[in-house]
């Protein structure tokens, strides 16, 4: 959890249960990783030190740190089972539901996994010049859509390398989400609905 002091309170109100010890164990290595930046007279956190709420830790910062620290929240909560939510996206990421890709988006920057729900919400909310979105499984493996407009969608998927990279159309966000998701689970029926042509790249 992070972001700046006022959106985190508003959800995750204070807690004054004994803390966690994995949560405390996390809000150390956070405050560590931190310690340069003190030193130098900055810092990553809005507040610091944090600590451990229960078995919560919020970990807010300023804006212009936000990305920086949410892949720090990432690389010391997942191997923990922790999950990570951000408040300014309104996201969750729950290591229970991983989906085994890496997300790239034009609008909020990378995630190291996806869940359904956030590939849902992701892809409803693409807009502008950077309404794209990408899950790679592996290198030259992926699929991307860009938004065109609320009926227009392009969808691509590469399979191995630039040999095999094919493109559809797709109309509104809830079947591009359908089929976003389908591959990242490995099911090969929705894509199956769509006609593809292959790209010469």
């Amino acid at each position: 959890m992070f972001g700046s002091s006022a959106a985190v309170g508003n959800w995750f109100p204070p807690y004054d249960g004994p803390p966690a010890p994995v949560a405390e164990g996390i809000a150390a290595a956070i405050n560590r990783i931190n310690e340069p930046a003190l030193a130098e007279g900055g810092s990553l956190l809005s507040v610091t030190p944090i600590s451990a709420q229960g078995a919560n830790v919020v970990v807010p910062s300023p804006f212009a740190e936000a990305e920086r620290v949410r892949d720090i929240c990432f690389d010391i909560a997942t191997p923990a089972g922790y999950a990570v939510f951000d408040p300014q996206l309104a996201l969750l990421f729950d290591p229970a539901w991983r989906l085994e890709v890496r997300l790239m988006t034009g609008q909020y920057g990378d995630f190291p996994y996806a869940t359904a729900d956030v590939i849902d919400q992701i892809v409803h909310r693409l807009s502008g010049d950077n309404g794209y979105v990408i899950a790679e499984s592996a290198l030259n493996t992926y699929i991307q859509t860009r938004r065109n407009s609320d009926d227009d969608y392009d969808v691509e998927y590469r399979a191995g390398g630039p040999d095999q990279h094919y493109a559809t159309k797709a109309a509104g966000a809830d079947a591009v989400a359908e089929l976003v998701l389908a591959w990242c689970q490995g099911d090969p029926a929705p894509t199956r609905r769509y006609s593809w042509t292959k790209l010469e790249l």
